[in-house]
């Protein structure tokens, strides 16, 4: 179970770190 929970919270911090990535670039060229 804590495994598991362990995995989303990954997941969750890959997502946001593509969020902010893509943020960044859009700022870049903006």
């Amino acid at each position: 179970r804590k495994q598991l929970n362990e995995k989303i919270i990954l997941l969750l911090d890959k997502e946001v770190l593509k969020e902010k990535k893509g943020r960044f670039y859009i700022k870049k060229s903006a």
